[in-house]
């Protein structure tokens, strides 16, 4: 009996530190962010198109990205064994401060307008009409701002009047924020409801807002969002697309597996003027992006001109070959088409 103590007495002590070292690693957390990929969604399943009910002969997704804020020891140690997982390190103060209600306001304010920018890309790209106006938008907005309002929930607002201008554009709400009082006051309006947001001015002499300009589609119910499965606008190329395969009789999906990532919005020429909505930009963490179309067996990963450089990094330390997947770099919508219509190897 005292064998069999003095045995399972060494054998804790041996073990004993192991345990210990493994219960550490899971309760110490780290400031970083540790990005793997994700998977997949197929377009079919966020967006509905009044009259086009038709069944693709293959499929358009977008791809994401899984996110883990502060993960501890044991995670980051089995993150280290795939290659296309990445840490990102930041500050503790930048934890401590991080506005996760108004970073969430602000993706799925993104999300709405990146539906919103699909269906006019797609339009121009099929030659239809197109009835829009643009508006100047609320991207964002700092929590001790705001008087009147809370502050995230004007996230998305588009300006409906400043300094008694309707539907100004971004010059126009900007020059008048740079040259008014201490105090202001802007009409906003968020899904059909009007606010007067009443702001003042920080110690650094800004108001605390951040603005952009886009462009709203009007008068036109057609497209639908049926589900939302992610936040942010990276998806967009992908929702045009599918957009443009749904409303065209032409098959150029041929049977095959879409795969893309990027923003699909505007550009202007060098007059300032309107030159397409079939832009696409650049997008993040492209290096798990490409990973989780390879995972989920896409037989192409379109990817943002902006992003080509480091997706094709990860393309040679993942060891991929046109066997396994093809990239294709893309900046308008029209190079997906034409490459669609073009590629053999099907």
């Amino acid at each position: 009996m005292k064998k069999f103590a003095k045995f399972y007495a060494k054998l804790f002590l041996f073990i004993s530190p192991f345990y210990i070292l493994l219960l550490l690693s899971l309760l110490i957390r780290v400031d970083a962010y540790l990005y793997t990929p994700g998977n997949l969604t197929d377009i079919k399943k966020e967006i509905m198109v009044d009259g086009y009910n038709k069944k693709l002969n293959g499929s358009v997704s977008s791809v994401y990205i899984m996110e883990f804020p502060r993960p501890n020891l044991f995670s980051l140690a089995i993150s280290s064994l795939n290659k296309a997982n990445d840490v990102f390190w930041v500050t503790k103060t930048s934890m401590e401060t991080y506005d996760k209600e108004l970073d969430y306001a602000t993706g799925t304010f993104s999300s709405r307008q990146s539906f919103n920018n699909a269906s006019l890309a797609a339009f121009e790209a099929l030659g239809q009409d197109i009835n829009y106006r643009q508006l100047t938008y609320i991207q964002r907005a700092d929590k001790d701002i705001i008087s009147n309002i809370k502050y995230t929930s004007i996230v998305g607002s588009y300006i409906k009047e400043c300094n008694g201008i309707e539907y100004p554009v971004l010059k126009e709400v900007s020059d008048y924020l740079s040259s008014t009082n201490e105090s202001t006051l802007l009409i906003v309006d968020k899904n059909g409801k009007e606010e007067s947001l009443t702001m003042t001015r920080k110690k650094d002499g800004l108001f605390g807002i951040t603005i952009s300009t886009s462009f709203l589609l009007l008068d036109d119910e057609m497209v639908k969002v049926s589900n939302v499965y992610t936040t942010g606008g990276s998806g967009g190329a992908m929702q045009a697309l599918y957009i443009y395969c749904l409303m065209n009789d032409e098959d150029i999906l041929k049977g095959r597996k879409i795969a893309g990532t990027g923003t699909i919005s505007y550009e202007l020429d060098s007059n300032g003027d309107l030159n397409t909505f079939t832009r696409i930009g650049g997008i993040g963490c492209v290096k798990q992006k490409l990973y989780a179309a390879y995972i989920d067996h896409a037989d192409v990963f379109y990817c943002p001109d902006s992003n080509y450089t480091e997706c094709m990094n990860a393309y040679a330390l993942y060891g991929f070959t046109e066997k396994d997947i093809r990239v294709v770099k893309v900046s308008y919508l029209s190079d997906i088409i034409e490459d669609l219509r073009g590629d053999q190897n099907e």
